[in-house]
């Protein structure tokens, strides 16, 4: 079972560098061993309850069993 939605995963693959931006601000993950990197949108694509607050992005990455959370502060 799959509870992220497809439409939020934006890749799912072993690229080098890994961004996640947003409203002018970046954060770069640069993956020198070519593991998997999944990016997925969380603010504003996951599902979320009214007032609910969430980080803007999740990389997972899926040979280390590990998640990263990314919150890019804004004018928000």
């Amino acid at each position: 079972m799959n509870l992220i939605p497809g439409e939020c995963v934006e890749h799912n693959d072993k690229r080098k560098i890994c961004v996640a931006e947003e409203n002018g601000k970046k954060y770069q993950l640069f993956n020198k061993s070519s593991i998997t990197i999944k990016k997925v949108k969380v603010d504003k694509c996951l599902q979320q309850k009214a007032n609910e607050k969430r980080c803007d992005f999740l990389l997972e990455a899926q040979d280390l069993k590990r998640v990263f959370f990314i919150e890019l502060k804004g004018a928000d």
